[in-house]
């Protein structure tokens, strides 16, 4: 944390050395400052060690437009480790028109809105760097918990500006190289702005399904929204699995990137269950255990699992890690995308020069019963690990979950 304060004062210093004739260097020194005021008086981390977070200022003395400004500022916040405290990317950002997962370290097409990249289209170059040179390259402008995160992030790689900063020529157009049955393919696929990019995602679903002539209630949540859509959702889906008898259930939580996280209260009120211990936040509930009395809307009894994966983020790693913890259900699938314990709940500032908006974590959460061996990793019970085939043929991983929980051989 030193050095990264130390980095930050660096960079003020390097500013405002060359602020004489230059408004736009003492611009920039005014924004760090800013910044550095805000990190101080909110972030957990920085309100508890003032000796701090700091991390290699001088090399910010080079930066000559806006955009390099941002993608540098996003380098040196990530080096704080914080998953939730970062530069949001500006929605008229430009980016290719593409959707990607990294397998292993593998890079493939999973949808696409331009005629030529098709579903499947194995990655092997962008620009002209290759897929492995670029993703090392990416590492330093992001935080993550682990390496299967990592991977998760991969669609990084079609934004432009992080394109730019790991030294791919900015140009109307982006030529890839791919494989695609055996054959290797050049493309050329133009940038469109991000809020073009069609986004169908529904926040939660549910449906019946039927495995091998057993019935399995799932629901689906997507995006964290307790409002009362959502609260009728889960009523109606809970009405059927009773209607039904149903004696599993799935709740998919792969997805969920975060938002509100009551949304785990409202579910657990259908759980055969009183009360429960929930998250306790850093310095407001010291070491007191939190306890949450349900509203007893229902008594599911039945097994519950829960499929978590590296897309499960912020409040869906919180509804994860309650159940878990309280023995609720079991996990099944990968870990989640983000450690059981965290710092969150962000307050989003707006630099008074550049308008760089940061996203600053306020609070530091704590997960309901700690693990002995101190891995804040929320590993599964039941690991079910993705393939390509997985990926590109329906959802695999999901049929997997099924066979296993209707066949009983966890």
């Amino acid at each position: 944390m030193n050095r990264i304060i130390l980095y930050l004062l660096l960079l003020s210093t390097i500013f405002v050395n060359h602020a004489d004739g230059n408004s736009l260097v003492k611009e920039r020194k005014e924004d760090i400052d800013f910044l550095l005021h805000k990190l101080h008086a909110v972030h957990p981390a920085f309100k508890t060690n003032q000796e701090g977070m700091a991390h290699f200022y001088n090399e910010l003395e080079a930066i000559d437009d806006h955009s390099s400004f941002s993608m540098e500022l996003m380098r040196v916040i990530a080096k704080i480790g914080d998953s939730h405290t970062n530069v949001l990317l500006n929605e008229t950002e430009k980016k290719l028109p593409i959707s990607l997962v990294n397998v292993n370290n593998d890079v493939y097409i999973l949808q696409s809105e331009d005629g030529q990249a098709k579903k499947g289209d194995k990655i092997l170059a962008i620009g002209a760097k290759e897929i492995d040179e670029l993703l090392d390259e990416l590492r330093p402008y992001i935080s993550y918990d682990h390496e299967g995160r990592f991977q998760h992030l991969v669609n990084l790689l079609t934004i432009d500006s992080i394109l730019q900063s790991i030294g791919i020529e900015k140009d109307e157009m982006v030529e890839l190289k791919v494989e695609r049955n055996g054959r290797i393919i050049t493309l050329e696929l133009a940038y469109k702005t991000m809020e073009t990019i069609n986004n169908h995602d529904e926040p939660y679903r549910w449906e019946i399904l039927s495995y091998d002539t057993v019935n399995v209630g799932y629901f689906q949540l997507i995006h964290s929204i307790n409002d009362s859509s959502y609260q009728q959702s889960i009523a109606s889906f809970f009405e059927s699995v009773k209607e039904q008898r149903i004696k599993k259930v799935i709740l998919d939580l792969r997805h969920n990137s975060g938002g509100d996280s009551t949304v785990a209260d409202e579910w657990i009120n259908y759980l055969d269950v009183n009360q429960y211990l929930s998250y306790r936040v850093g310095k407001v509930d010291g070491d007191r255990k939190v306890v949450v009395k349900t509203k007893n809307k229902g008594k599911y009894k039945g097994e519950l699992y829960i499929l978590t994966g590296p897309g499960t983020f912020s409040s869906g790693t919180m509804f994860a890690t309650i159940l878990k913890d309280n023995g609720l259900g079991k996990l099944i699938g990968e870990p989640a995308g983000m450690n059981s314990n965290h710092d969150g709940e962000v307050m989003i500032i707006e630099l008074p020069h550049s308008k760089i908006k940061v996203a600053i974590s306020q609070h530091e959460f704590v997960r309901p019963v700690l693990d002995p061996s101190g891995n804040e990793l929320l590993n599964v019970d039941i690991p079910i690990t993705r393939t390509i085939g997985d990926l590109m043929n329906g959802d695999g991983q999901l049929e997997k979950a099924l066979e296993i929980i209707t066949a009983g051989n966890e």
